[in-house]
């Protein structure tokens, strides 16, 4: 009755990608909607045979439409397709394109079928570029490193004279983020149409971590 909804999460290179490779192996009737945002799915089938069982592959997007209502159009590629697999793989690459995937994956997705996000952590970072990019007009990078420079700059003065721009003020930006997120990512992901299995990398433990997280990851 209720669907699968698997969460497996790591560091690099400990199997979790392929942890979804075993389930499609033992579930060749099933549709597989794979978000690809880690650039990893390509060389995950190559040489396998899975690779001949790519239903659509989407590479690349086109923007259309008024500032502010732009709607974001996966573009196909088809080179590598077989209109018999049961493998649709989205090459993303930023907060518009993985948007528009999980709305396109989670439309077409039966009872039966599978969403796969590989990686959430890259749409987390992604939701934030995206906000940055349309209230300051700047690149995530180019914005903290203002923010240094400032910080330089007003060393010494008074609040009254010095600018700032300030890092993501905490009552007036992130509730936006934070909104962004649940519109385009949470509220799909709470009730998945068929069986959801999703993938997050995780920070690298240090001496100062406490010991029920050094006891999780052993």
């Amino acid at each position: 009755r209720s669907r699968e909804r698997i969460f497996c999460f790591g560091g690099q290179g400990t199997g979790k990608s392929h942890a979804a490779l075993i389930i499609m192996r033992r579930c060749p009737a099933d549709t597989f909607f794979v978000i690809d945002n880690d650039n990893a799915w390509d060389r995950q089938i190559e040489g396998t045979e899975l690779e001949d069982m790519v239903l659509e592959e989407y590479r690349g997007s086109e923007t259309k439409g008024a500032k502010g209502s732009e709607v974001t159009t996966l573009l196909r590629d088809s080179e590598y397709e077989n209109p018999n697999g049961n493998i649709v793989i989205y090459h993303c690459e930023g907060w518009d394109e993985n948007v528009a995937a999980i709305k396109d994956a989670f439309s077409r997705c039966g009872r039966h079928d599978w969403i796969v996000i590989d990686n959430v952590t890259m749409l987390w970072d992604d939701v934030q570029k995206k906000f940055i990019q349309q209230i300051f007009g700047s690149e995530i990078d180019k914005y903290f490193l203002e923010v240094r420079l400032e910080k330089e700059r007003n060393k010494g003065k008074s609040d009254k004279d010095a600018k700032t721009l300030g890092v993501l003020e905490g009552w007036m930006d992130w509730p936006v983020i934070n909104a962004m997120w649940k519109q385009n990512v949470a509220s799909y992901i709470l009730n998945p149409p068929g069986h959801l299995f999703m993938m997050a990398e995780i920070d690298t433990l240090n001496k100062e971590a406490d010991q029920e997280v050094k006891g999780l990851f052993g």
